[in-house]
């Protein structure tokens, strides 16, 4: 089942989803005034970005990230790897993009480019790569991606 933000998003009365106008390179921003939490989405994210950024963001809430915003809360693609960011990362990776669901393309005859795969899974690039680089790191796709050395 895919995973939808917005019906998490209903969930939390107490998060605010404003859509705005953001700087070049930011998709969205997370902080929290008082005992309410704002999430920005960027207006010119496509559909997809908006679903993505809009997790990630939801990762900060439910991770408890409250600290100051410039230095955590901002996301602006994967050059960005503080502690925090790359957990937020990794909550919302965990939900966008299933393990086996991947694990299926890459253990078939498919014979699928990674954009496909990510229109798919309807996820940006970034993140199924992000999603692929820790299932190689655990050693689940080794036999997939790396060559075989005798």
């Amino acid at each position: 089942m895919i995973f939808n933000p917005y019906d998490v998003l209903t969930g939390q009365p107490d998060i605010e989803l404003v859509i705005a106008s953001l700087p070049a390179g930011i998709r969205g921003v997370y902080m929290n005034e008082g005992d309410v939490y704002i999430i920005v989405l960027n207006k010119y994210l496509s559909k997809v970005e908006r679903r993505c950024t809009l997790t990630h963001e939801l990762a900060h809430y439910f991770l408890g990230h409250n600290d100051d915003y410039f230095e955590t809360k901002s996301y602006a693609g994967a050059c960005s790897y503080s502690k925090k960011e790359h957990d937020a990362w990794v909550w919302a990776v965990d939900r966008l993009v299933g393990a086996q669901e991947l694990l299926y393309f890459f253990g078939s005859d498919h014979e699928l480019t990674v954009e496909e795969i990510a229109d798919y899974l309807w996820v940006t690039t970034e993140v199924l790569f992000f999603k692929i680089q820790r299932l190689v790191s655990a050693g689940y796709m080794g036999n997939f991606l790396l060559p075989k050395i005798t």
